[in-house]
């Protein structure tokens, strides 16, 4: 998908983890990590982008994947609160 010299680079510069996008065989979109990055949502934009305007030849599939730039690792990405094992919505609850 990505050479992850390149995208070692990119995290650096942005100084942030990235959210990797695989738009179709021919591009690939990277973000920046926030908060505010719903990973649902972004597969299922990818899903329906995929469905309306990517031929079955140049899809890459329907997943969302983040580039830890400490661990120098890409992953299929997972909202924060699956990783944690929380139901969606929930907040931990610490004492």
């Amino acid at each position: 998908m990505c050479d992850e010299e390149v995208m070692s680079l990119i995290a650096e510069k942005l100084g942030s983890d990235l959210i990797v996008i695989p738009s179709s065989i021919h591009e690939t979109i990277i973000l920046k990590e926030t908060e505010n990055v719903s990973v649902t949502e972004l597969n299922a934009m990818v899903e329906a982008v995929n469905e309306e305007a990517v031929t079955p030849q140049e899809k890459l599939g329907n997943s969302v994947y983040r580039f830890d730039r400490e661990a120098q690792r890409l992953e299929k990405a997972v909202e924060q609160a699956e990783e944690l094992d929380f139901e969606p919505g929930m907040s931990p609850v610490f004492s």
